[in-house]
């Protein structure tokens, strides 16, 4: 893996390959020489995403609606080593740097000398966070706030001008991150005119301010708190397992992966995962990001895999699909 897990390109980047197909960089842990992320657009002249000057589809919808993870189109460049058979990239992409053409930088909004293309989408985005913070009752110190998304990748004018939503990402500690979370969740379950409904689930992490829809995306400011840097090797114990249980940790609760503790009160394989037992998480899916907080309840289906970092080796339910995460104690109704 990657030597240095904030090196670039980093979560939430985007690279253009060699057939001009469009990948969103996913986490901090990559294969030597390689890149875990998702394949988010596709050239199509007939699409409705017109981006570098050329029309493009989305890679994770059809019709209107998301594909499951592990339906969607990937690209499965060999790495040799663990990455080829964890399960947990079983809904990435796993691409060799070497068919990368072009690397595009989330675009920092208040840094100065960006050399990312500008039609006015950064100033719409610092009008935005500038509202979202107001709503929020923040001021953003701590936090690194750069724009990401179809809006960093030079959009045609239009679609600047009358933007479905925007992508913001914010870097910070995960203590930092966390109370940005915890504010935002504390918002939306105040104000119902603010949530967001999408991709069949409500959202504590998207919200609609007086400016726009906001989006948001996090990603580690310190390596030393950045999980699963050490592993070794992801070993498949038992597949197809399904657990219920109450979140006993949730500090990387918006990050990608997520990584929860559970402390297990249903289960299907009690000889692999006992009841009372805490087990860690590892969610490689977005869509579930920000849904846990410590003391909620949720159900999980994936497989037990076990983990070795160094000479530690332990076992964690990886679960790759959106479908297979659920909160089971909502904050509010529908969600």
């Amino acid at each position: 893996m990657t030597a240095d897990p904030l090196a670039g390109p980093r979560d939430q980047d985007h690279v253009v390959l060699d057939d001009d197909v469009i990948v969103s960089v996913h986490g901090a842990v990559h294969p030597a020489d390689h890149l875990i992320g998702e394949v988010v657009y596709v050239p199509d002249p007939g699409g409705s995403h017109c981006l570098f000057g050329r029309g493009y589809r989305k890679a994770y919808q059809r019709d209107g609606r998301g594909i499951a993870e592990q339906k969607r189109f990937r690209i499965c460049d060999r790495t040799d080593s663990y990455f080829d058979r964890a399960p947990m990239f079983d809904g990435k992409s796993v691409v060799h740097r070497g068919r990368v053409r072009r690397y595009v930088a989330c675009a920092d909004l208040f840094a100065d000398g960006d050399e990312s293309p500008d039609n006015g989408q950064k100033e719409a985005a610092r009008i935005l966070w500038e509202s979202a913070c107001r709503l929020l009752g923040i001021t953003g110190a701590g936090l690194q706030v750069a724009l990401t998304g179809s809006l960093n990748l030079d959009p045609h004018p239009r679609h600047v001008r009358d933007p479905n939503d925007l992508d913001l990402l914010f870097t910070g500690s995960t203590a930092t991150v966390g109370r940005l979370a915890a504010a935002m969740s504390a918002a939306a379950r105040e104000h119902p005119e603010i949530r967001v409904h999408e991709y069949g689930k409500g959202w504590q992490i998207r919200l609609r301010t007086a400016e726009g829809l906001l989006c948001s995306f996090f990603r580690y400011g310190d390596a030393t708190e950045t999980p699963l840097c050490d592993v070794t090797d992801v070993r498949t114990v038992r597949n197809d397992v399904e657990i219920h249980g109450t979140v006993t940790s949730a500090e990387h609760n918006v990050f990608m992966p997520m990584v929860l503790e559970v402390e297990v009160e249903v289960t299907t394989a009690p000889e692999t995962v006992p009841l009372e037992s805490r087990l860690p998480i590892l969610i490689y899916h977005l869509r579930s990001r920000g849904d846990f907080f410590q003391g909620d309840r949720g159900r999980f289906r994936g497989t037990v895999v076990e983990v070795t970092e160094g000479s530690k080796a332990y076992l964690a339910l990886s679960v790759a699909d959106g479908t297979s995460s659920h909160l089971l104690t909502p904050p509010w109704l529908p969600y």
